[in-house]
């Protein structure tokens, strides 16, 4: 989630914006707010497949009256379960930390999925599109789930958590003494709001860093060694102000989707060193010639959209900063 390639791009022409930080302890009296979305999605993914994979165990080793009744609620509750449990040692981590007062950490949950949704998808998801295992409302589920065990071809099958789930995660760590704020959507971008200047935001979206988080702490629970980025030492290094680096990310594009075809983060920077800002480089011909390539049009073309159309989206520039021009709320 995020900008495309970002961390590739700072890595390989930037490596020293990243500080190596092995131990927890050195956020020891600093305020932490916890971006939980990735977190969630990585470990609902894992409970999913482990829970369905000894179900389908479960499930074949079944007398044929027992396989009659497929218990979806409580796959749906142990999943949940199993989920929370990368948080939950999270917190007994950062509790652990005693020093200078501890770490004051504050766990940022939401789902975009309402329940109003999930009704929603019940009444559409015999169309192939795939079936959310913590749906147990979904009437398409149970037939779902036992063509999985019986390992007939089946529509995709993934978890997505409702406004129910992520309050039972939720209360689970409030059980556990964490501190919760429940927002809906745009996790990372909440965290942020909640910062002050020298505040971290522990997030592996690189959103957090579009949208100009103070302090990043990356990979924490991932598989690299953790790592924190600081806001103002990277645009020193990269040689942006707060705006050069937006217009960066505008035109690096998010979410796998480039503002403009074939222009990444080596060529975003590149062109807002030179023009000096995004409307520079869009009032200049140098964006004629790049719309002009024909690699580009076959991008267009897939994408079902004209040259003339991809001006006019380019054109309101104030309107694409606004997407990571975001005012802290604790400043």
């Amino acid at each position: 989630m995020g900008i495309n390639n970002l961390i590739q791009f700072l890595s390989l022409r930037f490596p020293e914006v990243f500080h190596v930080t092995p131990s927890i302890d050195h956020f020891a009296g600093c305020n932490v707010f916890i971006d939980c979305a990735i977190l969630l999605q990585r470990s609902l993914h894992a409970a999913a497949t482990g829970v369905l994979r000894r179900r389908r165990q479960e499930y074949l080793r079944a007398s044929e009256a027992e396989r009659q009744y497929i218990d979806a609620r409580g796959i749906r509750v142990e999943i949940c379960n199993h989920a929370a449990k990368p948080l939950l040692r999270l917190n007994q981590e950062i509790r652990a930390v005693k020093s200078k007062g501890g770490i004051k950490a504050t766990f940022v949950l939401g789902s975009s999925l309402t329940v109003r949704d999930l009704y929603i998808a019940s009444k559409v998801g015999g169309d192939g599109k795939g079936a959310n295992v913590l749906d147990s409302r979904n009437p398409h589920l149970l037939n779902c789930l036992r063509a999985f065990f019986e390992g007939k071809p089946v529509a995709r099958l993934y978890a997505s958590p409702s406004e129910k789930d992520i309050l039972v995660i939720a209360q689970r760590l409030m059980d556990a003494f964490a501190r919760i704020e429940i927002r809906q959507p745009d996790i990372a971008q909440r965290c942020v709001e909640f910062c002050e200047d020298d505040d971290y935001v522990l997030s592996d979206d690189t959103n957090a860093i579009a949208f100009g988080a103070p302090n990043v702490i990356r990979d924490y629970c991932g598989r690299n060694v953790c790592n924190t980025l600081n806001h103002n030492r990277m645009l020193d290094i990269m040689g942006f102000s707060r705006q050069q680096f937006i217009d960066f990310c505008v035109l690096c594009g998010s979410d796998d989707t480039s503002l403009i075809p074939h222009i990444g983060p080596e060529r975003a920077y590149h062109i807002i060193s030179s023009f000096g800002d995004l409307q520079g480089f869009l009032e200049s011909p140098a964006l004629d010639a790049v719309l002009q390539s024909p690699n580009v049009a076959k991008i267009l073309e897939k994408r079902q959209i004209t040259v003339e159309q991809l001006r006019e989206r380019v054109g309101d520039v104030e309107a694409l900063r606004g997407a990571f021009d975001i005012r802290r709320a604790r400043t």
